[in-house]
């Protein structure tokens, strides 16, 4: 039987890795209640005049960085919020895809990358560290506003990822590396991995196939 070999970390430690991890999750869940509005209401690119994202001083610094509004490569676009939106927007789908080099350089995606707004929200700044709330509201053109707020980020403790999310964002990861088929093997081995024999699957698993 394979023994566990660590511990969940502290939900209260103040380290910087901690305190990045934070900031990546603000920025996913950010854009997945993007995604959520979008989806519910049949947003199309066409229809937005602002995208307006709330959220504490010091993640605005962050997301609102002007150079955040210009990617100019895989590693800038997959940080970038602005992008994330607007390509979501109009592909319908943020996947690897997404990140190709002619893809981040698509000019047409910079005048609804700068239709996101980011701004400091004083209410939520008094909410932190206990709460970590974002909102995301999005008005078109015909005047209409649809708003969605969040407390805590996904994957918090207070908001963990089913296994069915995790399955979703393991093969959209994993996929392109060692194909779908095999990931779904390596996904179901690691769930019941605390009770396997030994590891040899695992290393099989992980192996890209040529």
């Amino acid at each position: 039987m394979v023994k566990k070999v660590c511990s969940p970390c502290s939900a209260t430690s103040s380290t910087k890795g901690n305190q990045l991890l934070s900031t990546a999750r603000r920025w996913l869940r950010i854009f997945q209640i993007h995604a959520k509005t979008v989806k519910e209401h049949n947003i199309k690119a066409d229809d937005v005049k602002e995208i307006k994202v709330e959220v504490i001083a010091r993640a605005a610094d962050i997301l609102g960085d002007p150079h955040k509004y210009r990617p100019d490569s895989k590693e800038t676009a997959d940080h970038s919020l602005p992008y994330c939106m607007a390509v979501g927007l109009v592909d319908g789908m943020v996947t690897p895809l997404q990140f190709r080099e002619e893809r981040v350089l698509d000019k047409s995606l910079i005048p609804i990358m700068d239709k996101v707004k980011v701004v400091a929200n004083d209410e939520f700044e008094a909410l932190f560290p206990k709460f970590q709330p974002s909102r995301v509201t999005i008005t078109t053109n015909d005047g209409k506003s649809h708003s969605t707020r969040v407390d805590v980020p996904k994957g918090d403790p207070r908001d963990p990822m089913t296994e069915d999310e995790i399955a979703v964002k393991f093969t959209a990861l994993g996929g392109d590396v060692i194909g779908t088929e095999q990931c779904k093997k390596l996904q179901s081995f690691i769930m019941s991995m605390e009770t396997a024999k030994n590891l040899d699957p695992l290393f099989e698993l992980t192996t890209a196939r040529g």
